[in-house]
């Protein structure tokens, strides 16, 4: 109980500072009789994770099924910040039938999750180092604190849901929303009167041009009953018939006979005959 106590003070301190047992406290890298593994652990313990992890990357072509390179290649991902390449080489490694290895791998698959904020997924691979090395003291504080950061994710949920809560239910915020759908409503009735006004204004346009249509087809229509009228009084003059056109012409012969006789007795009438030679 006292060894419970002490850890979760340290725990709270590492807390306040933001830390995290780092990736490579007591880091052990696999051994193998292959030179990329042999050139890679030496590349790691100088400092350059970058080369190391392409001595990783042959050896991985060479031993495909080797959970021991795999884990290799987790820890000089994770140094490069690679980290989801990192937890997947990491969760390969965990495979392996050696409990030692097993547990490096599941301890590391938990920082990397952790450096990724995935902090139950990362209590789930604090277990699994612990089911496999139940006394190293890294996974268990390190499991402490992804358990701390769930619970605190939990508490700002719990908070933001009671905030969104209150905040539904609150007053001020029923009397916003009235004055929101206020406006909308002032909004939707001055796009209706703007509508209206369109209307009455197209309306008396359509009004006018009914109106000057019907002046037009009144003009059309009195202009075709005079022409009617018109038509209808010529055909109704009477035509005279032969007989009269005869007397007619008989008269305006007779009087043409009749000027010409008074022409001629004008051009002889202020002579006398000459005197008779006695």
């Amino acid at each position: 109980m006292t060894e419970r106590l002490d850890l979760s003070q340290r725990l709270v301190l590492f807390l306040f500072l933001g830390l995290v047992y780092p990736l490579l406290t007591g880091f052990e890298p696999f051994r193998s009789s292959n030179g990329h593994v042999e050139k890679g652990n030496q590349q790691m313990k100088a400092g350059k994770p970058k080369e190391a992890l392409e001595h990783y990357n042959r050896a991985a072509k060479e031993l495909p099924d080797e959970a021991g390179v795999q884990y290799n290649r987790g820890v000089a991902l994770h140094k490069l910040g690679k980290f989801e390449e990192a937890r997947q080489a990491l969760a390969k490694a965990t495979r392996s039938p050696d409990r030692q290895l097993k547990a490096k791998a599941a301890y590391n698959l938990g920082n990397a999750l952790m450096a990724d904020k995935k902090f139950k997924d990362a209590a789930d691979a604090y277990r699994r180092a612990l089911k496999s090395r139940p006394k190293h003291r890294h996974s268990k504080w390190n499991l402490e604190m992804a358990l701390r950061k769930i619970k605190e994710e939990k508490k700002k949920e719990d908070e933001k849901k009671k905030n969104d809560k209150d905040k539904k239910n609150d007053p001020k915020n029923d009397k916003d929303k009235k004055n929101d759908k206020d406006k909308k409503n002032d909004q939707k009735n001055d796009k209706d009167k703007k509508n209206d006004q369109k209307n009455d204004k197209d309306k008396k346009n359509d009004q006018k041009n009914d109106k000057d249509k019907k002046q037009d087809q009144k003009k059309q229509d009195q202009k075709k009953q005079d022409q009617k009228k018109k038509e209808e009084k010529a055909k109704a003059k009477p035509k005279p018939d032969k007989q009269e056109r005869d007397q007619v012409l008989d008269a305006l012969d007779q009087s043409d006979k009749n000027v010409q006789r008074r022409r001629a007795k004008m051009r002889h009438g202020g002579r006398r005959p000459p005197a008779k030679d006695w």
